[in-house]
């Protein structure tokens, strides 16, 4: 895209439940981390394997590869007393000593740092804005896509997966150059090393009675956790859409400009929808994750005008990835589609994937975005650097002045330094008490000088009249007495 086409915003992202984004690796207990007194340390293997060769003989190697087979690392690098913590990528504490799940990774850039790709953040707002086209739609295309699925019935798998292709194409373009997403783009949000931590993540499920049970096995995540927050920024391209005008929309036919103000008001629509799905969902089956949306309904009833919710990546559930656009899911529907078509009629879906962190439980991968023009961020950044410089400035001109004091005073008798010290505004109570105690070893006229001085620092002070100390009192009447004022 030409920047000078795109209007762009820097954006803020703020996690408001935990956050997981996988990168496809596992970690597995002696062999990609270690547990080590209620901590759980992730290994840097090309940093482990630097360490190892430094001590360690070809026959050692062998060995090696053996405990790597039997995963029995932790036991081999201690026998060879190898410190592996000087290979630790990351410390996850936890408070169980006996922990040996995978553990699902988070992905970081190059530095090992967490980020959240701009892919995941797009498909979100894909989603809601899928949803917007097609209730404007009047759901034409999605009919008639639920009515070829209803008179087929059956599918592959492949099929099923690639099922909405044409739903899509009708609403958003029919290939890429026309594609309405093209038009928006979003960079990755990167957050610091000690943003991520280690959740448990249960299933809860619908059981016959109605109420939640949870699936006997856990999943162990990397995420993000609640308040972490990110930038990136998110760019809009405008020369697409004027060209379409230009064309009468025949160029595109794009049936609506993406602006900050339509994906705000097409996510949040969604995010409200897919609140009050899960406050009735889980009101009355689990009071903790109810509280959690009707907060999150108050703060999405607060947002600002430069402000979305939605919810992003693994662990959200089939409606917030579909946008719940099939409000009606028959048993026709569900046989055609593999919804637990065996369940009808039961409701669909019953699992919800809840994060567990210390003794709180949480649905997972609600964020905030916050968007500021990149204009703005720019005068405001130029204007701290304005006045970073002029305070640098500030402090090489007091420096300078104080150097030159410095010299000043280095140049003065002994007698006419102290007087001169004792005028200067940052001179101590300590150093001036130091003085005065000197000043019966003055000469006359500096005697009388050093008087004047002391006199008007005291009364800069409030230590001249008044209410004194007896300490003061004598100070104050002996620097009288030298300048006959008694």
């Amino acid at each position: 895209m030409n920047e000078k086409s795109l209007v762009t915003y820097h954006c803020k992202l703020t996690s408001l439940s935990p956050v997981h984004v996988g990168c496809g690796e596992r970690y597995r207990k002696n062999l990609d981390y270690l547990v080590d007194r209620k901590s759980i340390h992730i290994l840097n293997k090309r940093r482990l394997f630097s360490l190892i060769e430094k001590i360690c003989s070809e026959s050692d190697i062998l060995e090696l590869a053996d405990c790597l087979d039997r995963r029995d690392l932790g036991r081999w690098l201690e026998e060879k007393k190898i410190d592996y913590k000087k290979a630790v990528a990351t410390t996850h504490p936890w408070r169980d000593n006996n922990f040996k799940g995978e553990i699902y990774s988070g992905i970081k850039d190059v530095w090992g740092d967490p980020i959240i790709p701009g892919s995941s953040l797009k498909g979100a707002l894909r989603t809601a804005i899928i949803k917007d086209l097609n209730e404007k739609d009047n759901s034409r295309a999605l009919n008639d896509l639920l009515g070829y699925v209803l008179r087929r019935k059956s599918f592959k798998n492949n099929e099923l997966k690639f099922l909405d292709q044409r739903f899509v194409k009708d609403l958003l373009g029919k290939d890429p150059n026309h594609n309405l997403m093209r038009t928006l783009s979003i960079g990755d949000f990167c957050f610091r090393k000690e943003r991520l931590s280690l959740a448990e993540v249960a299933i809860k499920t619908t059981r016959k009675n109605g109420r939640l049970g949870e699936k006997s096995f856990r999943i162990y995540p990397e995420v993000l956790g609640i308040g972490m927050t990110g930038e990136g920024r998110i760019a809009f391209e405008k020369f697409i859409f004027q060209k379409d005008r230009e064309k009468g929309g025949k160029l595109f036919g794009f049936s609506e400009e993406l602006t900050l103000e339509y994906i705000r008001t097409a996510a949040n629509k969604m995010s409200s929808n897919v609140i009050d799905s899960e406050i009735r969902f889980f009101r009355g089956r689990d009071s903790r994750i109810a509280d959690f949306y009707d907060s999150l309904r108050k703060e999405l009833d607060s947002i600002g005008e430069n402000q979305l919710v939605t919810r992003i990546s693994w662990g959200i559930g089939w409606k917030s990835i579909t946008g719940e656009l099939i409000s009606d899911l028959t048993k026709e529907l569900r046989e055609a589609l593999r919804l637990a078509p065996h369940k009808y009629p039961s409701e669909f879906p019953k699992t919800r994937k809840i994060a567990r962190i210390g003794k709180d439980n949480f649905p997972l991968g609600w964020v905030k975005l916050t968007f500021r023009r990149m204009e703005d961020v720019r005068r405001e950044i130029e204007s701290k650097r304005k006045e970073e410089l002029a305070h640098l400035l500030e402090i090489e001109k007091q420096e300078a002045e104080e150097e030159e004091r410095r010299k000043f005073l280095a140049s003065l008798p002994p007698e006419e330094r102290d007087i001169e010290t004792v005028k200067d505004p940052a001179v101590s109570e300590q150093k001036v008490v130091e003085i005065y105690n000197k000043i019966d070893s003055f000469s006359e006229p500096n005697r009388i000088k050093l008087a004047e001085a002391l006199k008007e620092y005291w009364i800069s002070q409030g230590k001249w009249k008044g209410k004194l100390s007896n300490k003061q009192k004598i100070k104050v009447a002996k620097i009288k007495k030298v300048l006959g004022e008694l």
